[in-house]
């Protein structure tokens, strides 16, 4: 009577069962390849993914004006005391990205008008691979360095003199996301540095104002949502 229906579907369900099996495996690496789509990011479309002077200083806080746009990477390494945290002080250096297989760059800094020290300031940058694969050691890479800069205490050469300044502890707020901070002795400035990679576009943010929070990874954030 009612053993046997009852079976039947049971049999019949296991056979389905397995062949979805088959095809889930087929099914997960065809996702698993889709997934990498973020599609690259074309050299042509980097300098419209910085943000404006207008979104900048609204995360800021206050009016901001933008310097020209960069195409090439920086170099600060004769005013920082601590070569090796040159990474973790300024972003966009040469002395950390050349010999990564960069392809490209556009950077600007937005800054308050007839800045002195202790001013508010941004510096946004965006660092190019040829693909995803190509920028992830170096994203990888950086957050060991600005982890040993943790604690240590060093020098800007500018044209105020020397000033001292110290590292805080390397952070990630949220997974892929690599912060520090930075905090001028005897000032109120404190600098806030953010790292992340979307699509294969490095991105590396310094946000500077007296009692800065999370500023640099609001920008840095609303950056990579401009990359789908």
């Amino acid at each position: 009577g009612k053993s046997g229906p009852a079976e039947t579907p049971t049999s019949t369900v296991a056979a389905p069962t397995t062949t979805p099996a088959a095809e889930s495996t087929t099914t997960a690496p065809t996702t698993t390849a889709a997934a990498p789509p973020p599609t690259a990011v074309a050299a042509a479309e980097l300098a419209g993914l910085l943000l404006s002077a207008d979104e900048v200083s609204s995360i800021m806080g206050t009016p901001l004006q933008a310097d020209p746009v960069r195409n090439a990477l920086w170099d600060d390494q004769s005013s920082v005391s601590d070569k090796g945290c040159l990474s973790a002080w300024m972003p966009v250096q040469a002395a950390t990205y050349d010999g990564s297989g960069w392809s490209d760059t556009r950077s600007q800094v937005v800054k308050q008008v007839g800045a002195t020290h202790d001013a508010v300031s941004v510096a946004q940058g965006l660092i190019a691979y040829p693909s995803q694969d190509a920028a992830r050691p170096t994203v990888l890479s950086l957050p060991d360095q600005w982890k040993a800069c943790a604690g240590r205490t060093f020098t800007v050469s500018n044209p105020n003199g020397a000033q001292p300044w110290t590292f805080g502890q390397e952070g990630m707020p949220a997974p892929g996301l690599y912060t520090i901070t930075v905090t001028k002795q005897g000032g109120s400035n404190v600098c806030g540095r953010a790292l992340m990679l979307r699509a294969n576009v490095i991105i590396d943010v310094m946000a500077c104002a007296p009692g800065l929070t999370t500023q640099n990874v609001d920008i840095a954030n609303k950056i990579a949502a401009k990359i789908q």
